[in-house]
């Protein structure tokens, strides 16, 4: 039967529960006042998927069971009494296995674990920022979750008083993010000519797809890509194009975009792998001598294959500055004497390209293309956008500001506040 798997899953679960210690009252399972929060989230969560699981194939059989024996059938598989899996059932139908679509909103996440900051002046553990979120897809269970927090970029930082990990932002994150907020403002405040570069695509079904989900589209799901610029009025440089590579956004912006933006603009630009090509490689201490010689040579730094690493590496730090910018479209782009602003991937929702694509997947029609509806879109639209994603800007800065005042207060507090981030990642199997 298609519960027996869901059923030996939730033995395992139950065994999990009572190692990893989630919440218990110390009761029996059988009590019938036992309250549902008792079995922790990501257990109520597999409950409700085994008791709906049984009521549908219960109404499948000949006889069409009522619910009543369905919960009794339940409390036999399960052990938990059958007022509390009422109780469970009184909540509605949990989620369907379509959830699987849905992608998981990092600024809920981050939201989440900033109110956790501001009203409790702690950092939360992985379970209890799990279950602060209740819309999750069903799905994700907290061992998935701790993988996608690593991903999204956070870390685990343990307090050395109580040994727990606890959730916190990836410093490098948090850096970029501030950085590129107050970068922007600036170019405000002096007036720069601002243009978001929108990447986009449009599915089978008609719907609109930013770069993010773009490339974890299937390319046969997906009709036509989409290239446009935007700045604080219109719409403009509008392409349907064949793909979103590197080489067709270099062609595109080259060929329709940098000849015609107002001189020194900025381009905010999605800083996304695919747009991440550099002109040279960067030397490691790993690197072989090669790399070393090629990017000594590329900086006009005398060296010779002849010398020993520790010789090349020397110069490489003494000489060069590994973290200049080694882009190609960056490079391109300031050939053109514009600058490039890369948006970070933590606040990629953050731009008036974003707010843009929002609004065109709640205008396409049968009518018009897509092209057109960007085109006409007006210009007191646009600049309603812009001024939604200032806001937003100046809003996640002064959180910023205030979150690095929380954590001085809550780091102060530890016995040795020791946080090297990349001692905390949760590892990743090669298929995650």
């Amino acid at each position: 039967m298609a519960v027996s798997a869901a059923l030996a899953s939730f033995k395992r679960r139950r065994l999990v529960v009572i190692t990893m210690g989630e919440p218990s009252s110390g009761v029996s399972p059988l009590q019938k006042d036992r309250d549902i929060k008792d079995y922790g989230s990501e257990t109520n969560k597999l409950l409700k998927r085994i008791v709906w699981h049984i009521i549908e194939e219960d109404k499948a059989t000949l006889d069409k069971k009522s619910t009543k024996d369905s919960i009794l059938r339940t409390t036999k598989y399960t052990g938990i009494h059958k007022n509390v899996i009422s109780k469970m059932l009184a909540d509605g139908k949990p989620p369907t296995v379509e959830d699987r679509e849905l992608v998981i909103d990092r600024r809920k996440i981050q939201d989440s674990l900033i109110s956790m900051y501001f009203k409790e002046r702690r950092m939360p553990t992985v379970t209890q920022l799990f279950n602060a979120l209740e819309d999750l897809p069903c799905y994700v269970d907290v061992d998935t979750f701790k993988k996608i927090l690593v991903k999204m970029g956070y870390v685990f930082h343990m307090y050395n008083k109580d040994n727990t990990f606890y959730v916190m932002e990836k410093k490098s994150v948090t850096i970029q993010r501030y950085k590129y907020l107050k970068t922007i403002q600036q170019y405000r405040t002096e007036n720069v000519p601002i243009y978001y570069i929108g990447i986009a695509s449009v599915t089978k079904d008609q719907k609109i797809l930013n770069l993010e989900k773009t490339l974890q589209t299937d390319a046969s799901n997906i009709t036509q890509y989409i290239l446009f610029t935007v700045n604080e009025k219109k719409v403009q440089h509008i392409k349907i194009v064949s793909s979103v590579s590197y080489d067709v956004l270099k062609m595109w912006l080259m060929s329709y975009v940098l000849t015609e933006l107002p001189l020194q603009s900025v381009c905010v630009l999605e800083d996304s792998n695919v747009h991440r090509e550099t002109l040279i490689n960067v030397p490691t201490i790993n690197s072989v001598k090669v790399v070393m010689v090629e990017w000594l040579e590329y900086h006009n730094i005398p060296c010779d294959i002849n010398m020993s690493k520790s010789e090349l590496l020397k110069l490489i730090e003494t000489c060069t500055n590994t973290k200049d910018n080694n882009y190609v479209i960056d490079n391109i782009v300031g050939t053109y004497n514009h600058k490039l602003l890369r948006l970070p991937e933590c606040i990629n929702g953050v731009s008036v390209a974003a707010e843009v694509l929002s609004l065109l997947n709640k205008k396409v029609n049968a009518v018009e293309t897509n092209a057109t509806i960007l085109g006409n879109m007006s210009e007191a639209l646009i600049s309603m956008l812009s001024d939604v994603v200032q806001k937003e800007e100046l809003r996640l800065l002064d959180e910023d500001i205030k979150v690095d005042t929380i954590l001085d207060e809550v780091f102060s507090n530890t016995t040795k506040a020791n946080i090297n981030e990349n001692d905390f990642f949760f590892s990743l199997s090669d298929s995650d």
